[in-house]
């Protein structure tokens, strides 16, 4: 996770990489934990959209990984992301009821469940032997 383009000669190498995939045919380049100024100076130059992945905001578009966004990896934020809302005790909630319910039997109740219509119950009973 260490940042790229810190200095000159390696931000010129970002550079010569960016335009080497433009030159193979790349529909566009992802700048993931580069210095702002080398993302700024390719999104200006490069024909292609640039998207920046912890790199800024001078660039065609800005992404950020779900799990950071929500909190779902909770050992370690990276610098550049933002958590937007913490679902974490929101999904152990969810899941601790589910769990609680469907222990206790409750889940899945009448309404999410397929049930046979009266006739072919006994139908099936009588064909199968089931004596309930």
């Amino acid at each position: 996770f260490a940042a790229q383009g810190k200095t000159a000669d390696r931000a010129k190498e970002l550079v010569d990489d960016a335009w080497a995939f433009v030159d193979a045919g790349c529909f566009s380049i992802m700048t993931e934990v580069v210095t702002s100024e080398v993302s700024q100076y390719l999104t200006e130059t490069l024909p292609v959209p640039v998207v920046s992945l912890g790199s800024g905001n001078t660039s065609d578009g800005v992404h950020i990984i779900g799990s950071d966004l929500f909190h779902l990896y909770e050992k370690h934020t990276p610098r550049h992301s933002k958590i937007y809302c913490d679902l974490v005790p929101i999904i152990e909630k969810g899941l601790t009821d589910y769990r609680d319910e469907v222990r206790k039997r409750i889940y899945p109740g009448k309404e999410h469940t397929v049930f046979m219509k009266e006739d072919e119950l006994k139908k099936f009973k009588d064909t199968v032997g089931w004596k309930k």
